[in-house]
C-alpha cells in the first residue's frame, strides 16, 4: 500500500481495499485503503486535466510542437 501511495496508484489501492474487505478482521483497514486510493485517483484526474490544458495551450502557440509531460 505504501508503494502505491508513493507512486500515486490510486487504482491499485482501491483494488487492494476491495481484496482486504473480504477479510472480516481487516474491514477498517480496507475502508481506509479504498478512501486513500479514491483521493489519489481524484488528484490524478485533476492533474491530467491541467496537463491536457497546458498541452493545448502550447500547441496553440507552437502548432507543430509536441508536449510530453509527466506527473
Amino acid at each position: 500500500a505504501s508503494i502505491c501511495v508513493i507512486y500515486r496508484r490510486g487504482d491499485l489501492l482501491v483494488r487492494l481495499g476491495d481484496l482486504l474487505s473480504h477479510t472480516k478482521k481487516l474491514e477498517e483497514l480496507a475502508e481506509l485503503v479504498c478512501e486513500i486510493g479514491t483521493e489519489i485517483e481524484k488528484y490524478n484526474l485533476r492533474a491530467l486535466k491541467f496537463y491536457n490544458l497546458a498541452s493545448k495551450a502550447i500547441q496553440v502557440i507552437f502548432p507543430h510542437a509536441r508536449a510530453y509531460m509527466t506527473h
